[in-house]
C-alpha cells in the first residue's frame, strides 16, 4: 500500500499507519471548518426544561404479561438469564421481582449490574 511516498509491505507498519490515518481525520477537518457566526441556540425557543415522568407500579399480572410477550431463543440481556428461565421461574420470583420492578419505579434508583 502506498500511503503519501511510502510504500508499506509490512502488516504491523501497515496497521500502524491506518491508525494514524483515521486518528488524524477529525482534527484535519475540524481545522478546515470555519466557525459558525450563529449559535444553535439563535434557532431554539425558551422552554422549561423540567420534566416529569408519572409510571404506575405494576401488578404480578401485568410482570407475568410483559414476560410471557418476551420471545424465547434470543440472546440473553445483561442480566445473563435466559428468557426461557424467566418464564419457568416467574411463579417462584413474581411476588418478589414485582416488588424490585415497583420499588424502582417508585424511587427512580435503577440498581447497576455487576
Amino acid at each position: 500500500m502506498i500511503i503519501g511516498e511510502a510504500v508499506i509491505t509490512d502488516l504491523h507498519e501497515l496497521s500502524n499507519a491506518l491508525n494514524r490515518h483515521f486518528t488524524d481525520i477529525d482534527p484535519n477537518l475540524a481545522s478546515q471548518i470555519n466557525p459558525p457566526r450563529i449559535s444553535f441556540l439563535d434557532f431554539v425557543e425558551s422552554c422549561d426544561n423540567t420534566f416529569e415522568l408519572y409510571l404506575e407500579l405494576l401488578t404480578t399480572d401485568e410482570l407475568r404479561k410483559l414476560v410471557n410477550d418476551i420471545p424465547v431463543g434470543k440472546a440473553v440481556g445483561l442480566d445473563g438469564i435466559p428468557t426461557s428461565l424467566l418464564k419457568l421461574s416467574f411463579t417462584f420470583i413474581a411476588s418478589s421481582l414485582t416488588h424490585k420492578f415497583n420499588l424502582m419505579i417508585s424511587t427512580g434508583i435503577i440498581p447497576m449490574l455487576e
